[in-house]
């Protein structure tokens, strides 16, 4: 039994020594070559994922982002949609952010770029709401002010 024992542990390698072989050998580590256009920045912000046309939100952490994606960590693992909108309430930010890959808890996620046109979150829908109503009033007063100098 005892024999048996050793030589089970025997022939497991643990992954340190393997490395260790390795390097002895005259193995190189090669590393990963970068394909983010822009660098990321370590970071710690809190965020919330928000889908399902904004009726369903994840709260979530910002480990690291650039302008092109960042990495977000979530509290446990959840299924969220490939396509969704990251709120940063600490850079009053939110972005249309698609899954590049998911680890457990971990999502890398792209940025897609926005369209003025496509406006879908309720301030940007009161701004432009406001914005007719300003040109409307602009307008009556304009027509107004031809009326008085006319008559004056």
């Amino acid at each position: 039994m005892q024999l048996l024992r050793r030589s089970a542990l025997s022939g497991m390698v643990s992954p340190w020594r393997q490395v260790a072989a390795r390097a002895r050998a005259g193995w190189k580590r090669t590393t990963m070559t970068e394909r983010r256009q822009t660098p990321r920045l370590r970071s710690l912000l809190g965020a919330r994922a928000c889908y399902n046309q904004r009726r369903a939100t994840l709260d979530c952490v910002v480990r690291n982002i650039s302008e092109g994606g960042a990495l977000i960590v979530v509290t446990e693992t959840v299924l969220l949609p490939a396509d969704f909108e990251l709120e940063i309430a600490q850079r009053q930010r939110s972005y249309h952010a698609h899954v590049r890959w998911r680890t457990g808890t971990k999502l890398g996620v792209s940025f897609e770029p926005t369209d003025i046109a496509e406006i879908t979150d309720a301030a940007g829908a009161d701004v432009a709401m406001r914005l007719r109503m300003a040109e409307r009033d602009n307008a009556r007063m304009k027509s107004r002010i031809e009326q008085l100098t006319e008559s004056g």
